[in-house]
């Protein structure tokens, strides 16, 4: 490892007592910036496998964005949990996170970004609470296991070829 210079064997191991920090070397299954009393997402461990859950605050500051390309190839990550504070999803955000199976995109959240689950493979079902406004281009193209997606009453935009290759979507609910 990088970070903890171990060999490559050993792993990073994440106790579930704690909630960002490895038992091996302290380095958190995602990095982050704080601004303007809150805080940004901006990258993880691609080592990380599973389920990974985003905490509502970091240093007492509320999570409210995922960044750009944060979790781009990280493939490995199964289960993602956003906490209801997050507002919005940046391009490329998940974007190749081939073994990613569900995911529900909480009521604070009112944009997801161009790309943002481009090409998550493993996809079968996404849930989009109220609140969602705004799906930028291509991004859930590419989601070929995608099979059920609810869109909000609260959707206004759905940007270019958002579902793009997605050939098993059959079931749409409209919640509105």
């Amino acid at each position: 490892c990088n970070v903890c210079k171990k060999t490559r064997t050993i792993k990073h191991s994440y106790s579930s007592s704690k909630d960002i920090d490895c038992n091996i070397c302290g380095v958190t299954r995602y990095s982050y910036t704080i601004k303007k009393k809150s805080v940004i997402i901006t990258g993880c461990d691609i080592e990380f496998a599973g389920n990974l859950k985003l905490p509502k605050k970091i240093q007492g500051y509320p999570v409210t964005k995922i960044a750009d390309g944060a979790f781009f190839g990280c493939e490995k990550i199964t289960d993602f949990d956003i906490p209801n504070t997050v507002t919005s999803i940046g391009e490329y955000a998940f974007a190749y996170c081939s073994k990613l199976k569900s995911i529900t995109i909480p009521q604070s959240t009112k944009t997801i970004g161009i790309a943002a689950f481009r090409n998550c493979k493993s996809l079968v079902n996404v849930v989009l609470c109220d609140g969602v406004k705004e799906i930028g281009a291509g991004a859930f193209s590419g989601c070929t296991a995608l099979r059920k997606i609810t869109l909000p009453h609260t959707l206004s935009n759905v940007g270019d070829c958002a579902f793009d290759g997605c050939k098993l979507l059959d079931v749409v609910y409209y919640d509105g």
